[in-house]
């Protein structure tokens, strides 16, 4: 048995997962093995990806993985259906985490997050639009990791606060390159992805942080940082907080949760192109947008 620390919680594992950071501690989340569990039919029927979100119970199917059964944000079932334990345990520190962290009550976003002054800020896009590599761009210049991936914050008024997931980043060799890192430094994760693990176990926050600022990305022929009004605000992040984003239907908690944090967290578009040479001087324009909006708080 495996034994984790993650989104601030104690996680025994049957599966080596080991991006997470390895802690002795009583499990709060269990993560088994159930190999001769019957898959129903209605799920492995004709679907080579199924998924159905819950807050008691939910069900995620890959016909080249994986049933995983999350149950009541305690108890993850995995009953593999190949012998890539590799695939599965991405699967499980991706998208099966947010599921279990959703079904506790926190906010989930599809971001990446680094610590400015004890503050956390949050960058928010689709998959390939950036979100790891902006964090990376400021890890280069200092600034500690705080999640990739799978951002999970708590919201109680108007204090939003982020908890840490692990010392790795997923980073496009190019990317890691222009960072000015080797792309040997990065760690071989799965044959089937383009990016590599890249940790940072040394640049890497562990505490819970009040986000204060996000960012959602957006692609363009130019570079540049604008406030997004609150009626987009809300819609983007709707679109990519669970559950909305793997197409479920949105609940009461949810509506809630992104009306709170657009009344009291500041929202911008940060529109970037896909020239990576760029990249230093969005750092740059990022690191100067949040000493501007941030420092005189922190005073």
């Amino acid at each position: 048995m495996f034994s984790y620390l993650a989104y601030g919680l104690y996680i025994k594992s049957e599966i080596p997962l080991p991006e997470l950071v390895s802690v002795p501690g009583n499990g709060e989340v269990s993560i088994r093995l159930e190999h001769h569990k019957t898959i129903p039919s209605a799920v492995a029927g004709n679907h080579d990806l199924f998924i159905n979100i819950d807050l008691e119970e939910s069900i995620l199917y890959d016909r080249d993985a994986a049933l995983f059964v999350i149950r009541h944000g305690r108890e993850i079932i995995v009953t593999p259906v190949t012998d890539d334990e590799r695939l599965i345990g991405l699967y499980l520190i991706g998208t099966i985490m947010s599921i279990l962290l959703y079904q506790r009550g926190l906010f989930i976003l599809h971001g990446s997050a680094i610590a400015f002054h004890d503050n956390a800020v949050v960058f928010v896009g689709k998959s390939g639009w950036g979100k790891s590599t902006m964090a990376a761009a400021l890890h280069a210049k200092g600034y500690r990791i705080i999640t990739d991936d799978v951002v999970a914050a708590k919201v109680e008024g108007d204090v939003i606060t982020l908890f840490p997931g692990y010392p790795q980043l997923k980073l496009f060799p190019k990317v890691a390159e222009v960072l000015g890192h080797n792309k040997s430094d990065l760690l071989f994760l799965h044959p089937e992805l383009n990016k590599g693990g890249f940790r940072v176990a040394d640049e890497f926050s562990q505490t819970a942080l009040p986000i204060k600022q996000i960012y959602m990305l957006a692609q363009g022929d130019s570079i540049g940082i604008e406030p997004l009004p609150p009626r987009s605000a809300f819609v983007e992040l709707m679109r990519h907080s669970l559950p909305t984003r793997w197409y479920q239907t949105h609940n009461v908690a949810q509506f809630q949760q992104c009306t709170s944090i657009v009344k009291h967290i500041p929202i911008y578009q940060l529109q970037r192109t896909d020239d990576l040479r760029s990249l230093p001087t969005l750092a740059d324009m990022v690191e100067k947008h949040l000493a501007d909006e941030l420092q005189p708080s922190l005073v």
